[in-house]
C-alpha cells in the first residue's frame, strides 16, 4: 500500500501497477490501479511534508542530458518498442524524446479527447477512399482495451504511428506510400511546407483540433463533395449486389450487336432499361421515355447526348456501379496528389472533361470549353505560373509538325507556304522557350505570320515550360461543338480567349480599361503579368458541379485511370503485415 498525492493535494489509498514520470512540463501522470474509494474505511491521514527541493550542480558541472531519463526507461520501454525502428518509427521517437515521453493521447482513465477525436477521424478515412489498414486500428482497440500501462503507452505509439501516416496521405496522396519514407518527408517539407514532427505538435496543441484536420484537406469544394458521392456509390453498389440476378439473363457486355436508335427492337433494350432503373419490363422497344434517359446518362458521361446506343455508350452503361466507385476514389486521390495553395485566383483545366476553370477561392468566376492534345500527342499534367500574354502571335512551328505537316504540303504545293503566311527565319530570331523544338533548316525555322491562318489566334497564355505548352485561340472554333476535343498536338486551345484575357489584364496587370480589343490587329504585343497566375493541368474523370448534383464521368482518353488504381490496390496495407508501405 502507498499512499499518493494528487493534484489537489488529498490523499487517495492506492496499489501501484507502475509510475511513470511524463517529464512535461512538471506534470505526473500516476498510472494506478484502484483497490477501493479514496478514504473507504481508514482515516485521512495528514499530507506529508513536501519533498525538499533537488540540489542542482553548477552549470559548468552539470551532466549533459541523456536521450531516455534515467528515470523513465524502463517505463519508455513499451512506447518506445511500440513505435519501431523503421524510418517512421524512429523519426518518432526523436519527437518524444524531445518531450521527456510525456504521451499525446493517453492519460490514467484511457483515451484523451483529443485520442478519441483522432481515433475516429482515423476509422472514418474509408469515406475519402483512403486505406484504412495502414492504421492498425484493430490493435489500437485491443491495446486501450486492456486497461495495463504497458498496453497504454503501445496505444500512445501506434496512435502517433497511424495518425503520422493519415497526415501524409492526407497531405501527399496515399499512391506516395509507395516511395521511401525519406522521400515522403522531403515531398511534404518541399510541396507543403510541412514537417511532420510539426503536424503532431499542432494535433497536440491546436486550439480547435476539428479546424486544424479539416486545414489538411484539398482546398477544393470538390473534395467534400466527392465524398458524399462516394458514399451514395457505395451504398448503390452494395444494393446492386444484393439484387438477385434473372436466371440465364445475358450481361450487357456480352451482347454485341449495331447502334441502337430511337424506335428500334432490340434485345438489349430490356438490359439498358433495368442499368438504368427505369419502367418498362422486358419491351425491346427503345422508347421515348428510355431515350431521354440515355441522354441524361450521356450527358453525365460525357458523350453526345444524341440518345443513340452506340458502342461507347453501351460500354459506359455495362461497366455498372463499380466503375463509379472507382472513379470517385481515383478522383479523391488525385486532390490530394495536387498541393494544398492552388493560389488565391488560379486557373484549372480539367483535361478529360475538356474545360478551364478559374477559380478566386472557392468561388467559380470563369468556366469554358477547352480543346486538348490528342491520346498520341497528350496535353501534359503539372503545375506553373503564367508569365505574359501575346496578342497577335506568330507561331513557331515545333519540328515535329513541320516534318510531318507542314513540308509535305509545300511539297504538294509550292505555293502553300506563302499563301498561308509561312516564312523561315534565323533559328535565334525572336525564339522563346516554346520554340526549343522549332524546325531548323541548318540555321532556319520556320514560323506562320499573325492571321486568320494562325491556329493559334488572337492570343497566347505564356507559361514557359519543358513541355513546350501553353494555352491559346484557335482559328477553327467548330471543334467546341464536339462532345470529343482530344484533337490538338499537345496545348490546350480555350473556346473564350477573350473573355480569359480580359480576367487576367483586369486582375494580373495595372492596364485599367484595357481588354482583348485594345490589343487586335496584326502586330504581336507582349503583355506580362504584374504578378504570376497559377495554372494547373489536370485529370479527373469524375467531377460534381453543384452540392447534391449529378456526377458527371468524363471518359479516360488517355488510359490514366487503370494505372492510378493499381497503385492504389498496391498501396494498401497487407493483412497481418506489422510494417506497412507507409512506414518504409
Amino acid at each position: 500500500m502507498v499512499l499518493v498525492l494528487n493534484r489537489r493535494g488529498l490523499p487517495r489509498r492506492v496499489a501501484w501497477s507502475g509510475g511513470v514520470w511524463a517529464g512535461a512540463r512538471g506534470a505526473w501522470w500516476w498510472a494506478v490501479s484502484w483497490l477501493e474509494p479514496p478514504g473507504a474505511g481508514m482515516p485521512v491521514p495528514r499530507p506529508p511534508p513536501p519533498p525538499p527541493p533537488p540540489i542542482r550542480p553548477p552549470p559548468s558541472e552539470a551532466p549533459a542530458p541523456l536521450s531516455v531519463p534515467e528515470a523513465t526507461s524502463v517505463s519508455a520501454a513499451p512506447l518506445l518498442g511500440a513505435l519501431g525502428q523503421d524510418p517512421l518509427g524512429s523519426h518518432l521517437a526523436a519527437l518524444y524524446a524531445e518531450r521527456l515521453y510525456a504521451p499525446f493521447w493517453v492519460e490514467p482513465a484511457g483515451l484523451t479527447p483529443r485520442g478519441r477525436l483522432l481515433l475516429d477521424t482515423l476509422g472514418r478515412a474509408p469515406e475519402e477512399g483512403l486505406d484504412s489498414g495502414a492504421y492498425d486500428l484493430e490493435s489500437i482497440g485491443q491495446r486501450l482495451q486492456s486497461g495495463t500501462v504497458e498496453d497504454r503507452l503501445v496505444a500512445e505509439a501506434l496512435i502517433s504511428r497511424a495518425t503520422a501516416r493519415f497526415f501524409l496521405d492526407r497531405l501527399l496522396g496515399q499512391t506516395r506510400r509507395l516511395v521511401s519514407f525519406d522521400e515522403q518527408r522531403s515531398l511534404l517539407q518541399r510541396e507543403e511546407g510541412r514537417t511532420l514532427q510539426g503536424l503532431l505538435a499542432d494535433a497536440a496543441a491546436a486550439p480547435s483540433l476539428p479546424a486544424m484536420l479539416a486545414s489538411l484537406e484539398p482546398r477544393s469544394l470538390q473534395y467534400r463533395r466527392l465524398i458524399g458521392a462516394l458514399a451514395h456509390a457505395h451504398k448503390q453498389h452494395a444494393a446492386g449486389a444484393r439484387r438477385p440476378a434473372s436466371g440465364g439473363e445475358p450481361a450487357l457486355a456480352t451482347m454485341p450487336g449495331p447502334s441502337i436508335r430511337p424506335g428500334d427492337q432490340d434485345p438489349r433494350v430490356p438490359l439498358v432499361r433495368r442499368r438504368l432503373g427505369g419502367g418498362g419490363g422486358a419491351s425491346p422497344v427503345y422508347d421515348a421515355t428510355l431515350v431521354d434517359a440515355v441522354r441524361a446518362f450521356q450527358s453525365v458521361h460525357g458523350l453526345t447526348p444524341d440518345g443513340i446506343l452506340g458502342r461507347e455508350t453501351l460500354s459506359e452503361l455495362a461497366h455498372g456501379p463499380a466503375v463509379g466507385v472507382d472513379r470517385l476514389r481515383l478522383a479523391l486521390e488525385r486532390w490530394r496528389l495536387l498541393p494544398r495553395n492552388l493560389g488565391s485566383i488560379h486557373l484549372l483545366v480539367n483535361v478529360p472533361q475538356y474545360e478551364l476553370f478559374v477559380y478566386e477561392g472557392q468561388r467559380e468566376a470563369l468556366r469554358m470549353r477547352v480543346a486538348v492534345g490528342r491520346p498520341n500527342d497528350p496535353t501534359p499534367l503539372f503545375s506553373d505560373d503564367i508569365d505574359y500574354m501575346e496578342f497577335n502571335p506568330y507561331w513557331n512551328v515545333p519540328a515535329s509538325i513541320a516534318r510531318e505537316e507542314v513540308l509535305p504540303r509545300q511539297a504538294e504545293d509550292p505555293a502553300y507556304l506563302a499563301r498561308r503566311g509561312f516564312t523561315l527565319v534565323p533559328r535565334d530570331a525572336g525564339q522563346r522557350e516554346e520554340d526549343a523544338e522549332a524546325v531548323s533548316a541548318r540555321s532556319y525555322r520556320l514560323r506562320q505570320d499573325p492571321g486568320p491562318n494562325n491556329p493559334l489566334g488572337t492570343v497566347k497564355f505564356m507559361f514557359p515550360n519543358k513541355y513546350a505548352v501553353y494555352l491559346h485561340d484557335t482559328n477553327a472554333p467548330r471543334v467546341f461543338g464536339r462532345s470529343f476535343r482530344a484533337v490538338s498536338h499537345g496545348c490546350v486551345r480555350v473556346q473564350e480567349p477573350a473573355a480569359l484575357a480580359d480576367y487576367l489584364l483586369g486582375r494580373f496587370t495595372a492596364r485599367p480599361g484595357q481588354t482583348a480589343l485594345s490589343f487586335k490587329g496584326t502586330r504581336p504585343r507582349v503583355v506580362r503579368l504584374a504578378w504570376p497566375a497559377p495554372v494547373h493541368l489536370t485529370y479527373f474523370t469524375a467531377w460534381i458541379d453543384a452540392p447534391g448534383g449529378p456526377v458527371r464521368y468524363s471518359p479516360d482518353v488517355y488510359e490514366q485511370d487503370p494505372p492510378l488504381v493499381r497503385r492504389l490496390e498496391d498501396s494498401v496495407a497487407k493483412p497481418g503485415s506489422k510494417e506497412t508501405m507507409a512506414a518504409r
